[in-house]
């Protein structure tokens, strides 16, 4: 039996302050590596001694802690390539307005290998 493996990557906006990134769409490539790509906002609220632990997973929202993290959408990567468009994941306002990135928030992403 094959031994499945994750890769996980993440990275902090630390740009100027009052900066807001609103994802519209996303798009999944990981050759014949992957099964599954899942991309998270995550927002801290309480100190940063620590802020990337070990991800949790869910389609939900997760609360961890001070941790906020926010599913922006997931994706298979080897069906056709297309641009995820976020409305079609995140159907109310206020859903698509819970992803928007901010100043602080962290974009994390993992990728499932088969």
């Amino acid at each position: 039996m094959q031994e499945r493996t994750a890769m996980e990557v993440a990275c902090e906006l630390t740009e100027e302050e009052g900066l807001e990134l609103h994802p519209l769409a996303f798009r999944v490539h990981t050759h014949s590596l992957g099964v599954d790509v899942h991309g998270w906002t995550v927002r801290i609220y309480e100190s940063k001694i620590n802020p990337l632990p070990i991800f949790k997973f869910s389609l939900l929202q997760v609360v961890n802690g001070g941790e906020e993290w926010l599913s922006i959408g997931h994706a298979h990567p080897q069906f056709p390539q297309v641009f995820n468009m976020i409305s079609e994941q995140k159907k109310t306002e206020e859903e698509r307005e819970a992803v928007v990135l901010r100043t602080g928030d962290t974009l994390a992403a993992r990728l499932q290998d088969i």
